[in-house]
């Protein structure tokens, strides 16, 4: 089952449900972002700062550094740039004032050498190489530039295909066609156009579908995923237990609503997945970086706040 853009339809749906956790929030991670600004905002008081957060989704860097710059006094001109338009519409939420851009963190058709600070959280990484060039790009002379980025292998990417495995299990289960031919049958028992036969033959193909998702979450827990496998095992169970006063129609919209949320959810853990860099991957990023006139000061690995590796962080400044 295909759905429209991942990301996209993860932002709307925040929006409509009125979540703005992006996801990764990790105290460590923001900390690191508190102390990045204070050090470079109290370098920058004596003119006003322009900043870039590429990849911006709710804008969570974004009101890390507003914070910031409000105690100091400092006057921060935020331009929050993300390729979903329902992303920025979270991000205008908590950043009235700054500028919006939908583009691509490749393609962002904003001037060269525009801003003063560009930074990015799990953003310019998804499009590549061309997201670092064009971050790069964008830095003007004495600008620094500040990127976290996705580490293949760290925690992060080991529960993301973690995730991975266990959604895919799920739409491999078949549950969800499952449930919905023994709804099929129940109903047509009910017109007086099935039999009992027909009935138990889906009931016997349901059950090792169901045991399918239990050993799943038996072995990921209940709350992988954000729960939305259990969530569905829980339907399924709810369904079953009930499934003469059920409607195929209604069943089958529900199945269908599930398989849209399922792929969605498994496609934007994957693209995390395709999105980290191993240590080979965050030299080349540092290169590209090198190449157009920025010297690396720190390229390290960031650590959540148990201790376990979270991303890359590249931290680079144009010469005047």
């Amino acid at each position: 089952m295909q759905t429209t853009d991942p990301w996209h339809s993860f932002w709307q749906n925040a929006a409509r449900h009125g979540k703005t956790d992006s996801g990764v929030k990790d105290p460590a991670l923001a900390n690191a972002w508190q102390n990045f600004f204070q050090t470079e905002f109290s370098q920058r008081q004596v003119h006003p700062l322009s900043m870039l957060d590429m990849g911006c989704g709710d804008g969570a860097i974004s009101q890390i550094a507003q914070a910031e710059a409000e105690r100091i006094g400092l006057d921060l001109q935020i331009t929050c740039l993300d390729s979903s338009a329902a992303a920025l519409e979270q991000a205008q939420a908590s950043l009235p004032n700054a500028q919006l851009v939908t583009a691509s963190a490749a393609d962002s058709g904003l001037d060269d050498k525009a801003f003063d600070l560009v930074v990015s959280q799990f953003g310019v990484e998804y499009a590549g190489q061309e997201g670092i060039a064009e971050a790069a790009r964008l830095l003007a002379p004495s600008g620094q530039i500040a990127l976290v980025i996705h580490q293949a292998g760290s925690a992060i990417d080991t529960e993301s295909r973690a995730t991975v495995a266990a959604i895919s299990a799920v739409q491999d289960s078949g549950i969800l066609a499952a449930i919905c031919k023994l709804c099929d049958e129940s109903m047509a028992i009910r017109r007086g156009e099935g039999s009992r036969v027909g009935f138990e033959l889906a009931d016997r193909a349901l059950a090792p579908c169901v045991k399918a998702v239990e050993e799943t979450l038996q072995e990921q827990g209940k709350s992988v995923a954000s729960g939305l496998p259990f969530r569905i095992y829980s339907d399924v169970a709810q369904m079953y237990r009930s499934i003469n006063n059920y409607d195929s129609e209604d069943i089958q919209h529900w199945a269908d609503q599930a398989g849209v949320e399922l792929e969605g959810y498994r496609q934007r853990m994957q693209s995390m997945l395709d999105a980290g860099l191993d240590t080979a991957g965050v030299e080349a990023a540092a290169q590209v970086l090198a190449a157009a006139g920025i010297e690396i000061t720190q390229r390290d690995s960031l650590q959540l706040q148990d201790q376990r590796a979270a991303a890359w962080r590249v931290l680079g400044q144009r010469s005047s």
